[in-house]
């Protein structure tokens, strides 16, 4: 997300157009489009910039009276950005926490090698096996961790 706001010198204005030409190749949409600058016995100029590099996350712009004595127009609009959500993540072990005694009397008790003849992936399941249901027992889990996934939302 890129968002640009600014001021376009007026002295700019063959550059103004290398600058335009620059923005579409970038591929960066330029949402202002008509004088932002009004002052007697002038050309009206278009001289304030909201540049973004999605034409969709701009909306409602609007182009008001200016503020006190100013010769620029207030403009106003909405922002549609990408925020972070609070999304649920899996729950985490909390090794600190471990009860490895029990833990220990528990190991002692199961069956670490398959019955019969086994290849060594079979062995390796086993063992998985045995220690992932030790931790699950033994080892309490935090309730949940918050991660930061994209969400459209708009703001103002």
């Amino acid at each position: 997300m890129v968002k640009v706001t600014g001021k376009m010198e007026p002295h700019l204005t063959n550059p103004a157009t290398a600058f335009v030409e620059t923005l579409r190749d970038l591929y960066l949409h330029q949402h202002i489009t008509d004088p932002t600058r009004y002052r007697a016995d002038q050309h009206p100029n278009t001289l304030d910039l909201v540049i973004t590099n999605e034409e969709s996350m701009v909306a409602n712009l609007a182009l008001n009276a200016p503020i006190g004595k100013s010769h620029h127009l207030c403009i106003t609009f909405d922002f549609i950005c990408y925020t972070g959500v609070p999304a649920k993540k899996t729950p985490k072990f909390q090794y600190h926490k471990g009860d490895y005694v029990t833990m220990r009397q528990e190991a002692q008790t199961m069956s670490w090698t398959p019955e019969g003849e086994s290849s060594i992936e079979e062995k390796w399941h086993q063992f998985m096996n045995n220690i992932k249901h030790l931790m699950d027992k033994c080892i309490p889990k935090s309730k949940s961790h918050i991660q930061n996934e994209k969400k459209n939302d708009q703001s103002t």
